[in-house]
């Protein structure tokens, strides 16, 4: 499917999306539902966001030390390094992945 036609149906899809909200068709969705929804849409229009340490456990609403503990089971992938910097960044569209991801699997 070439890029405009698949534009087209994403306009589509939106479109009716926002009739059926209008129209209150929508009212059945949880909002856990309506929150991954939100949450997918933003980071998609978004530009991806470099968070420190701090900001990063901030968004995941933990402790950076219970950030880390995550980090060294392997849940939440280790920072990545700024280009002449040693200190390290994550990607908050990746860091809303995980949450997506884990939050019906785990405590997260």
């Amino acid at each position: 499917m070439a890029k405009e036609s698949k534009l087209e149906s994403l306009r589509a899809i939106l479109q009716t999306c926002i009739y059926l909200i209008d129209n209150g068709a929508f009212d059945r969705l949880t909002d856990d539902t309506i929150e991954n929804a939100t949450s997918i849409i933003a980071a998609a229009i978004s530009p991806d966001e470099k968070l420190n340490k701090t900001e990063a456990a901030n968004f995941m609403h933990m402790s950076t030390r219970q950030f880390d503990r995550y980090i060294s089971y392997g849940i939440i992938p280790k920072g990545k390094k700024k280009v002449g910097s040693s200190s390290l960044y994550w990607s908050k569209r990746e860091l809303n992945n995980l949450t997506i991801k884990h939050k019906n699997k785990s405590n997260l």
